[in-house]
C-alpha cells in the first residue's frame, strides 16, 4: 500500500496530474471482509477458545496495514501484543519474536512480573532487564530447557488473558528462525488457554515448501481453531479509491491504468 507522512516523491506522469505529491497517511479501503474476520476471532477468544489466524500474501499487498488497523480496532478491549521478525545473515536471533512479545506483555501489564515468581527464572533469559535480580535457569540440556523455558512463556500470555482477550501478533515469520517457529508451534498451536488469539503474517512467495517454516505455518492453518485469510490485490474499484484519497482528487483513467500493471494491484 501506499502510505506514508511526508516525504515528497515525483509521481507517475499523467497529462492532467503532473508534479510532486506530498505522501500522506490515508484511509483504510477494502480488507472488510478479513477485518471483520479478524474480529470474530477476538470474539472467541472472548469467548475461551483459542484462536490462531493466519495471514497470507505477496509483498506490498497490505498484511502490516491490515494489522496495524485491527490493532488499532480493539485496542481498548484486548491486550494487544506486536512483533516483527527481520530478515538476518545466519541463524537469526533465537526466540527474538517471542522476547518481543513478552517484553511488549510486561511494559504494558507491570503487574504480571509480580504473577510469575515460579517460572522467573525459566524466563529470566528473555528478559534479563525486566528480571534484573533472578538468576536464569542454568541449561539443563537441549529439549527439556527448551520446554521448561516456553511453558514459562506459555504462563506468562496465560497470566496476562486472565481478565482480558490477548491479541498476540507476530509479522513476517517467513523470516523467523527455527527456534522462534518450534515456539510458536508450542504456544499458538495449543488448545489452550483460552482468551489468547495468535496472529500471525507471513509473504507467500517467501514460504516456498523446503523452507523451515513451512511445516509450522502449514499446520497452524490446518489448526480447527485457525482462520487462514489470503490476501488478493486491490480490485480496479479499490485501487481508484485509494488513490484519490492519496491524491485529494479523482485520478484519471490512465493513472490507474498504469499503476495498476505496474503494482499489480498491491
Amino acid at each position: 500500500m501506499l502510505v506514508a507522512e511526508t516525504t515528497r516523491f515525483p509521481r507517475l506522469t499523467d497529462a492532467g496530474q503532473s508534479g510532486p505529491v506530498t505522501r500522506r497517511r490515508v484511509r483504510f479501503i477494502g480488507r472488510s471482509g478479513e477485518l471483520a474476520t479478524l474480529n470474530r476471532g477476538l470474539e472467541r477468544a472472548r469467548a475461551g477458545e483459542p484462536v490462531v489466524a493466519v495471514v497470507a500474501g505477496e509483498s506490498g499487498i497490505g498484511k502490516s496495514r491490515l494489522l496495524e488497523e485491527f490493532a488499532a480496532s480493539v485496542k481498548d478491549e484486548a491486550t494487544v501484543l506486536r512483533s516483527w521478525c527481520f530478515p538476518m545473515a545466519g541463524a537469526g536471533v533465537a526466540f527474538g519474536p517471542i522476547a518481543a512479545l513478552l517484553r511488549d506483555a510486561v511494559e504494558q501489564r507491570p503487574e504480571l512480573v509480580d504473577s510469575l515468581h515460579e517460572v522467573a527464572a525459566d524466563v529470566a533469559s528473555l528478559l534479563p532487564h525486566t528480571f534484573t535480580t533472578v538468576e536464569p535457569t542454568p541449561a539443563v540440556g537441549g529439549e527439556l530447557a527448551q520446554l521448561r523455558l516456553l511453558e514459562a512463556c506459555r504462563a506468562l500470555l496465560r497470566e496476562a488473558a486472565r481478565d482480558r482477550p490477548v491479541v498476540a501478533i507476530i509479522e513476517d515469520v517467513h523470516w523467523a528462525d527455527r527456534s522462534s517457529g518450534d515456539a510458536l508451534a508450542y504456544l499458538a498451536g495449543r488448545e489452550e488457554p483460552g482468551g489468547l488469539m495468535f496472529v500471525v503474517s507471513y509473504r507467500s512467495e517467501d514460504l516456498p515448501r523446503h523452507h523451515h517454516m513451512h511445516p509450522i505455518v502449514r499446520e497452524l492453518e490446518r489448526s480447527s481453531h485457525a482462520d487462514v485469510l489470503r490476501l488478493d490485490a486491490f480490485t480496479t474499484v479499490e485501487l481508484r479509491a485509494h488513490l484519490s484519497d492519496l491524491l485529494d482528487r479523482e485520478p484519471t483513467e490512465d493513472l490507474v491504468s498504469e499503476l495498476a500493471d505496474r503494482s499489480g494491484g498491491n
